[in-house]
């Protein structure tokens, strides 16, 4: 299922119009991300964990000319279902 198929289906089960859903869909991945952001975990029961993850810098080679660079930290989200 992809976010048009979820944003289809949130319509039908609570007889909201797809814009109305689709709003709503957006919103909350947007306070779930923000919340695990800010406070490095967010769990929702029986779904699952989502957990900020900090990779550290590292260096790295330009494939094509063999230069050695600096790979920046990169925060991202991780999730793991319950």
């Amino acid at each position: 299922m992809n976010k048009s198929e979820l944003i289809k289906a949130v319509a039908e089960k609570t007889d909201l119009t797809q814009a109305q859903a689709k709003e709503a869909v957006n919103t909350t991945l947007q306070v779930i991300k923000e919340a695990t952001l800010e406070e490095g975990k967010v769990a929702l029961a029986e779904f699952g964990t989502f957990k900020k993850h900090i990779s550290a810098p590292r260096a790295g080679r330009n494939p094509s000319t063999g230069e050695l660079l600096e790979i920046p930290s990169i925060t991202s989200i991780k999730f793991k279902a319950s």
